[in-house]
């Protein structure tokens, strides 16, 4: 349809010739109403459509949100069981050196022991032979 002045004029003394001025009138004014009607229900779709689409949008985001929080989640769960080991590891490099050292004294100890007997046994097998009576 154009905007042709010429061919609104034309249209609207048509419109004159077949129709009275107060059929025009409420003819035009009935389909302003049907037209305002059917604004009316585009507007609720369009609002009905954009309700969906910010519905969609937010479930998007929230599934997003949870997917990163449960990688978060998992990141911090291995950040703190990397922690933990490490804590053990260590408290476990430091009971094997203390046992190194108590192994060391013990080794010492027992050398001690050993060199204590060796010298007691030699002095012990020395006085039986004191003891005893030459048959010569």
């Amino acid at each position: 349809m154009t905007n042709n002045p010429d061919y609104i004029e034309r249209t609207i003394l048509q419109l004159r010739r077949e129709y009275g001025k107060d059929e025009l009138v409420a003819a035009l004014i009935k389909q302003v109403s049907e037209r305002e009607i059917e604004i009316g229900k585009l507007k609720a779709e369009i609002d009905e459509a954009n309700d969906k689409v910010e519905k969609i949008r937010a479930k998007i985001i929230l599934e997003r949100k949870k997917k990163v929080d449960v990688a978060a989640e998992k990141e911090i769960k291995k950040e703190e069981l990397y922690v933990r080991l490490e804590k053990k590891y260590l408290a476990k490099i430091e009971e094997n050196n203390a046992l190194r050292k108590r192994n060391i004294e013990l080794l010492k100890t027992n050398k001690d022991i050993i060199c204590s007997y060796n010298t007691l046994d030699r002095k012990l097998t020395e006085m039986k032979k004191l003891k005893q009576p030459k048959n010569d």
